[in-house]
C-alpha cells in the first residue's frame, strides 16, 4: 500500500461533494445565482425581464463579453443538465440588491484543476469584489 489511507482523502471528498451540490455560493458581501437554463433564458429575454425574473437591480452595463458566452453555457447544459454547479454565476452585492458582474467555473474538474472567470461591472470595480468571486 502507498500509506494512504481513508482518512488522508475522506475531508476531500466530503468538500467537493459539498461543493458539486451546493445550491447557492455566498461570500460576506456577495449573492451568487446559479445561471440554470431558466436564468439563462432570462438573460437572452434582456436585464428588464432578468431584473424582474430575479428581483434585483442591474446597472446598465454588467456584462463586457455580451450573450456568446451564456449561450455556451446554455449549450452545455443542454448535453448535461448535471453539470449546472459547474458553469455561470450571477454575483448580487446584497447591500444594494445590484447585479455586479459575471462569474463562474469553465465547466467541471479536469484532472482535479477547475478554470474559473470572473468580470466586474466597471461601476464597482476597485472594490475587493473581484477577489471576493474569486475566493466564494
Amino acid at each position: 500500500m502507498s500509506g494512504l489511507d481513508i482518512h488522508d482523502i475522506y475531508p476531500i471528498f466530503i468538500l467537493l461533494r459539498i461543493t458539486l451540490f451546493l445550491p447557492q455560493l455566498k461570500s460576506p458581501r456577495l449573492s451568487f445565482i446559479n445561471c440554470t437554463s431558466e436564468v439563462l433564458e432570462q438573460i437572452f429575454l434582456g436585464d428588464v425581464n432578468l431584473a424582474e425574473h430575479l428581483n434585483i437591480n442591474i446597472p446598465n452595463r454588467w456584462t463586457e463579453f455580451g450573450e456568446p458566452p451564456f449561450r455556451f453555457v446554455l449549450n452545455q447544459l443542454k448535453k448535461d443538465p448535471d453539470h449546472v454547479n459547474w458553469w455561470n454565476w450571477l454575483p448580487v452585492l446584497r447591500s444594494e440588491n445590484m447585479l455586479v458582474g459575471n462569474c463562474g467555473f469553465k465547466g467541471p474538474p479536469q484532472n482535479g484543476i477547475v478554470e474559473i472567470g470572473y468580470e466586474v461591472a466597471e461601476e464597482y470595480r476597485g472594490k475587493g469584489l473581484a477577489t471576493e468571486i474569486a475566493v466564494a
